[in-house]
């Protein structure tokens, strides 16, 4: 019952946004989609968002000629509009979610990730993350998939750290081949 009451929600929604242009009722179309997430999360329940972070105090001028990753995104009919930190925390708590959270996002170089809800955050450590991801089969398999991301990062970190090695080696034969010419003190003379 619950997920027809849930759906017939969305279609209501799609319904009023799909009458929204969403070039022109940029501010409508926004508020629309926020405010119909919020009431559909329990009291408890949280926001998770991910889009492009405007960097506040700049230009978009200085953040082309800083060749700022994100500014490639803004194309017509793309992200009309740009949150920085501040104004994605009023956003939310004019919807009705004061408390946010930025935590790091995926593609880190041009967006944020934030989390919002109309309760406090709380956070977990480790150990109650894991124990609660145990406790049924969906959360084993979510379990799974962050260990599989732990080792993921793991060897990319031991990749970029062999590869700094590697071009240091590499730097170091080069100049050593490009002094073959001149005998360094204390090396043996060179054959004839």
């Amino acid at each position: 019952m619950k997920v027809t009451t849930h759906i017939d929600k969305f279609r209501r929604l799609d319904a009023a946004l799909t009458r929204l242009r969403a070039d022109v009722d940029y501010e409508l179309w926004v508020w629309t989609a926020m405010n119909a997430c919020v009431n559909l999360l329990k009291p408890d329940g949280v926001l998770m968002l991910q889009t492009p972070q405007y960097v506040e105090g700049k230009t978009i001028e200085q953040l082309r000629a800083e060749g700022a990753t994100f500014v490639q995104h803004l194309r017509p009919q793309e992200h009309l509009h740009l949150f920085s930190r501040t104004s994605a925390r009023e956003l939310l708590r004019r919807a009705g979610v004061p408390h946010v959270a930025f935590e790091p996002a995926m593609f880190a170089q041009y967006d944020q990730f934030f989390v919002a809800s109309r309760q406090p955050l709380s956070t977990n450590d480790e150990a109650t993350i894991r124990a609660a991801l145990q406790s049924t089969p969906g959360g084993r398999l979510a379990g799974a998939i962050l260990d599989l991301a732990d080792q993921r990062d793991y060897y990319h970190r031991e990749c970029e750290a062999r590869l700094r090695v590697i071009e240091v080696l590499d730097a170091e034969v080069k100049r050593l081949q490009g002094g073959q010419a001149t005998a360094r003190p204390g090396s043996p003379p060179a054959a004839s």
